[in-house]
């Protein structure tokens, strides 16, 4: 068997590296699909959701990300991911995803009802500028 990866992890608010990973099993639009160590090189789009990571001591940890770019090349995994939640736990990593992308909708209603409050603004002001034409 070929030497484990090293998995690299870049996101917004710093990085982090993982050794000793046997296994990367992850979705992209094309599906599921598992990189092992001496995979040829790669490099594709993850999708929303959960990656499952295997290590040499038998350890499953889990990778939650919003989607992500990810390269595979001779012993070394790097993904590029604005936001990611790694640990051991399936259901906490779930449940930070979804509470992640609460927060992302939450936010989004906001800004749309900020916006609509900004357009009635400058169409009473426009009105107003009209009469006094």
């Amino acid at each position: 068997m070929s030497q484990p990866y090293t998995l690299r992890i870049y996101a917004a608010y710093g990085d982090e590296t993982l050794d000793n990973v046997t296994a990367f099993i992850g979705d992209d639009d094309s599906g599921r699909f598992c990189l092992l160590p001496g995979h040829a090189e790669f490099m594709t789009v993850l999708s929303v959701g959960m990656a499952t990571l295997r290590l040499v001591n038998g350890e499953t940890r889990y990778l939650a990300t919003p989607g992500g770019l990810l390269h595979c090349r001779q012993r070394a995994l790097t993904l590029h991911t604005h936001q990611y939640w790694l640990g051991r736990d399936h259901t906490t990593m779930a449940e930070q995803l979804r509470l992640h992308f609460s927060q992302a909708e939450d936010s989004l209603h906001h800004s749309k009802s900020n916006l609509e409050r900004i357009e009635q603004s400058m169409l009473r002001h426009m009105v107003d500028m009209e009469r006094w034409q």
